[in-house]
């Protein structure tokens, strides 16, 4: 990752379009937020572009891609020391499994052509995760610093984000963010609203990390969840600041790029 040195000609530009890629919250936790002036970056892949800049190097990424849709996704991954919870729970927990893009349940993915990832690419799917007390949670036998993920859910509805919240080992919440998800394509036929969600501590004290949907008409209740990333590791003040400026310089680009299409949000 190189370092562009006009960045640092316009601090204030700089602080400014930085609000746009973070969000900073009490407890030492960053959020990775999408939205640009309120709208959805331009592309899906600007989007990739600016979440890959912002996790920074990885310990894993778990893709679900060696499990099969027979039983719901628990302790598959303890010994990597990562849990899930609450994955198959409400009125269609027979479904909530890990499910194919491209078939029945999942549908089409924007960026699983090929250009995110293959079609056909398995992704864990969950259904009713609007309840409260029952929200797709990731646990941590060691807690990291960084985590996020690519997220999906259904067009149902007029309300299609998600509720994302944090907590340390004695299960105090280090913060929660409110998450968007967008169409990508201007058909919304068998499509899906995406996003990627991500948030980054000062110190490795993230030990769970409950995903909710704030929809809850039918499917668009439903979760898509792919390549849950995590890192342990803590980068130097100097080195955040460099994945902050790469984000930006992504984001920036594509503003610049920027070209009407039809049918987007």
């Amino acid at each position: 990752m190189r370092k562009n040195p006009g960045l640092f000609r316009w601090p204030a530009a700089l602080a400014l379009l930085l609000g746009v890629l973070v969000a900073p919250a009490p407890g030492g936790l960053t959020w990775f937020d999408p939205a640009v002036e309120g709208r959805a970056p331009e592309t899906f892949l600007a989007l990739r572009d600016a979440y890959d800049a912002f996790m920074g190097p990885l310990d894993a990424v778990i893709t679900f891609n060696e499990l099969s849709s027979r039983d719901p996704v628990l302790d598959q991954y303890a010994a990597l020391g990562v849990r899930f919870r609450n994955t198959a729970v409400g009125r269609y927990a027979r479904y909530s499994r890990v499910q194919p893009e491209g078939g029945a349940i999942v549908e089409h993915v924007t960026g699983y052509d090929g250009t995110y990832m293959p079609h056909g690419d398995r992704l864990l799917v969950k259904f009713d995760n609007h309840l409260a007390d029952t929200p797709l949670t990731i646990l941590f036998d060691e807690p990291v610093s960084r985590v996020g993920a690519f997220v999906g859910m259904g067009v149902q509805g007029p309300v299609h984000s998600l509720t994302l919240s944090a907590y340390d080992t004695t299960g105090a919440r280090l913060g929660t963010f409110s998450l968007p998800a967008w169409l990508w394509e201007s058909d919304p036929t068998h499509q899906n609203y995406e996003s990627f969600f991500a948030v980054r501590s000062d110190h490795a004290n993230i030990a769970r990390l409950e995903i909710r949907n704030d929809a809850t008409a039918d499917f668009a209740n439903g979760l898509l969840l792919d390549n849950v990333a995590y890192a342990r590791s803590v980068p130097e003040p100097g080195a955040i600041w460099l994945v902050a400026a790469s984000g930006l310089a992504v984001a920036t680009l594509h503003r610049w790029q920027r070209r009407p299409r039809p049918g987007r949000p």
